[in-house]
């Protein structure tokens, strides 16, 4: 699951609780351009389905754009 939502990934994951926890699916959250925005996706992921590991990586260096992946 892919998702660029510009800081509505709460909401996101609030909507797609079911299927994550059913499915357990790969995700990639672009998570602004604030790192530190990551962390709170990553904390409402991990409340989801506690098995969940976590990367996060620059994917646009020139516009600061970091995705979080939860796999």
């Amino acid at each position: 699951m892919k998702a660029d939502v510009e800081r509505m990934e709460m909401e996101l994951l609030q909507g797609a609780e079911k299927t994550i926890r059913a499915f357990h699916p790969k995700m990639g959250l672009c998570v602004s351009h604030y790192p530190s925005h990551s962390y709170e996706v990553a904390e409402s992921v991990r409340n989801l389905a506690p098995e969940y590991r976590f990367s996060l990586r620059l994917h646009a260096p020139l516009f600061g754009e970091f995705v979080l992946h939860c796999y």
